[in-house]
């Protein structure tokens, strides 16, 4: 069976990151961070992260301070999508 494509992908979380199942990607930096601008990860562009706090925007894990960080997140998916 072939696995599917995906354009973009959002993986959005709770209180704390949950990681592992990307490990494959070796994207983690030795702090056990994936580097991004913005929600965007660094090395892989088609991977987006949001809720992760600082890491992807200042209070980003929080209701009010997620809506810029995934305002961005959509523009610049959308613009890959195109």
């Amino acid at each position: 069976m072939r696995s599917p494509e995906a354009g973009a992908i959002i993986w959005c979380t709770g209180l704390r990151p949950a990681l592992s199942h990307l490990a494959p990607l070796g994207l983690r930096d030795p702090r056990g961070h994936i580097p991004t601008v913005g929600a965007q990860a660094l090395d892989e562009p088609r991977l987006h992260f949001l809720g992760y706090g600082d890491w992807t925007g200042p209070a980003s894990a929080t209701l009010i301070g997620v809506g810029r960080p995934a305002r961005e997140a959509a523009r610049v998916i959308a613009a890959v999508l195109r």
